[in-house]
Formats: structure tokens, sequence, C-alpha cells
């Protein structure tokens, strides 16, 4: 089952509680006032007792991504498979769900992203900044861009 089996009311007014209560970093990631699991990633959890307004019945707790909940909330067709398509993070910070960072792409420019240099400050000192990234869109800064001495 995925993220648009969910009621999308439902969705949109569980995003927004995630949403009033985000902290937001210094390179405008969204992140949730929640333990991410240990891959890294927050799980937005329909628990046993909400699943009738989810999806219309009773059933067991279920859980998908939050940057898939707000893919979804935000209007957009979340892919039914993973090996075709990836919701992924511009800013490589998996616990974002900043609609902004997010974009959908094949699982091979997702997965490219996680160690994308960015860019670089010269080290003169001089501010100018180099862009390495290949990606397009191009990757979120998510390293400070201070001059090294």
């Amino acid at each position: 089952m995925g993220i648009e089996e969910v009621n999308l009311d439902f969705a949109i007014k569980s995003y927004k509680r995630f949403l009033a209560n985000k902290i937001i970093d210094s390179t405008g990631c969204f992140i949730p006032n929640k333990k991410p699991r240990d891959d890294g990633y927050v799980r937005f959890s329909v628990t046993r007792g909400s699943t009738k307004a989810a999806f219309g019945e009773t059933c067991g707790e279920r859980t998908f991504y939050l940057h898939h909940l707000t893919w979804y909330a935000e209007g957009n067709r979340v892919p039914e498979s993973s090996t075709t398509m990836h919701v992924s993070h511009l800013c490589s910070n998996s616990r974002c769900f900043n609609i902004q960072h997010l974009v959908l792409e094949d699982p091979r420019a997702n997965n490219s992203r996680k160690n994308c240099l960015v860019s670089v400050a010269c080290p003169c000192g001089c501010k100018h900044v180099f862009w390495t990234c290949k990606h397009t869109p191009r990757c979120i800064p998510h390293a400070s861009l201070i001059p090294l001495e």
C-alpha cells in the first residue's frame, strides 16, 4: 500500500501538524520534531485508531516516509515503484520535508546526490565559490562555504 491510498484530507491534516512543529535549519531544511529511524529517514504513522479516517476501513498500523507524505499532500503523485522513480532530497538530508528541497527523479540520480560536493570555496579567501554539482536541478549546499585558512 502506498501513500496515495491515504485519504488526501487526512494526509494534508497530518502534513500540517508536521509543518506546525518543524525546525528550520541553516540550509532551509524542515526538520520534524520526531526521531528518525536508524536509516535516517522519518516515518509518518497511521495508527490503528486512525485507519478508518485514513483508508476508509479499520486495519493495522501503517507507516510511510515523511517526505512522501509531503510530496503527496502538496498535490504530487508518488511513484508506485521505487525501482523506477524516487522522491529525492536536493539537500541530502533524509530528515528534511521541505517541498522546495524535493524532486522526483530516477534512483541513479537520487543516489548520486548523496555524495555530491555541491560547491567549494576558493582557499585564497577571495569569497569566490565554485559550483561542482552537475545535477539538474542543483543540489543544495549543506556545508558552510568558509574559505580554508
